[in-house]
């Protein structure tokens, strides 16, 4: 989640690859959406993805914190 947008297609392509061997199907027109923001300011593509990841576990978390 912290990647340079420069260095992302070699995460990226990394994560495709187990991703396939899984059979787990990639949304391409949401990750290109995603790749096109991904260095937006306040990162809303991180967080999405970290709070699908993780699931409401996060959110419930940085409730707590704040």
């Amino acid at each position: 989640l912290k990647t340079h947008p420069e260095d992302l297609y070699f995460y990226l392509r990394q994560i495709m690859s187990i991703l396939k061997s899984k059979g787990i199907p990639i949304n391409w027109s949401q990750l290109l959406r995603d790749i096109g923001y991904w260095d937006h300011p306040n990162r809303f593509v991180q967080r999405r993805w970290a709070a699908s990841f993780w699931g409401n576990a996060g959110s419930s978390q940085e409730t707590t914190q704040l």
